[in-house]
């Protein structure tokens, strides 16, 4: 899989029973060159600023750019790691996430299943968050379910929180399974280390243990209406485009800082819509 991040991808090799997981045999994430990634940032912005109706075509001259990287690092993948075809029944692809408008029921993953299975060779099982919106889901149909698998033996409720590009959130209990995205995780302080230092992210949080946080941007996003809507809800990248404004005017040590307390201040706000105590 490949997120929001868009920093690699992620490969697994596991066996599973089909209910259960029963081992991770390899994993490796491959690092996206930082052609790679402003040719995806690139897609995104392009599909952000059209209307729906003059998206598909461009979609379709795009495609190869994410099916071939795909097919690449897959075949990487398994040739790195000796894994014999025979042994793998399907591969599932996610798809890189370039458009995503829940409202609309409007999602878009670059990949193609059908390329990548006539390449590959194996059965490519595919479109999880196309279908999931289709089916009146928010478009992150896996990563509850795993965590609900990773969490049912530790407590009798618990929460898991996934800070990728963007922030969401697993309350697993015996009654009740809740997943919603909280808000920005690591998107807006990766874009700001790019646009002001050519790195990808903040290492250790040094930029950002250097400044001061800018009140009034941090008040501006608490104030965001997507905090006053009940879950399930998602986000997509893009929609903090307009808070990367507002922090690239502010002197950059507290760009960085003021974007890691966003993060913070989204996990508090979305486990304060849960309205559960949090012990431990």
């Amino acid at each position: 899989m490949s997120g929001t991040s868009i920093d690699g991808l992620d490969c697994s090799y596991i066996t599973t029973d089909g209910e259960n997981l029963v081992s991770i045999k390899f994993e490796k994430t491959y690092k996206y060159s930082q052609n790679y990634r402003r040719k995806l940032k690139n897609i995104i912005n392009y599909l952000n600023k059209k209307k729906l109706k003059k998206i598909n075509q461009y979609v379709k001259n795009q495609e190869g750019i994410v099916t071939n990287k795909f097919i690449q690092i897959i075949k990487k993948f398994i040739k790195e790691y000796d894994i014999k075809y025979s042994s793998i029944d399907y591969i599932g692809i996610s798809g890189q996430t370039v458009f995503h408008d829940p409202k609309n029921k409007k999602t878009i993953q670059l990949g193609s299943c059908k390329k990548i299975q006539k390449k590959i060779k194996l059965k490519i099982v595919g479109n999880f968050r196309e279908n999931d919106i289709k089916n009146g889901g928010q478009g992150a149909p896996i990563a509850a379910f795993y965590h609900n698998y990773i969490l049912k033996n530790f407590l009798p409720s618990a929460i898991i929180l996934n800070l990728g590009g963007i922030a969401n959130i697993s309350v697993v209990s015996k009654e009740k399974l809740i997943a919603f995205d909280v808000g920005t995780a690591n998107v807006l302080i990766d874009d700001l280390m790019y646009y002001f230092y050519k790195k990808n992210y903040d290492k250790d949080g040094k930029i950002a243990f250097k400044g001061k946080i800018n009140q009034e941007i941090i008040n501006k996003y608490k104030n965001d209406s997507y905090f006053n809507l009940q879950y399930p809800k998602s986000l997509d990248r893009e929609y903090f485009k307009k808070y990367l404004n507002l922090l690239k005017k502010i002197k950059v040590e507290d760009s960085i800082c003021t974007a890691s307390m966003m993060t913070v201040e989204g996990i508090l706000l979305g486990i304060k819509l849960l309205n559960i105590n949090c012990k431990s």
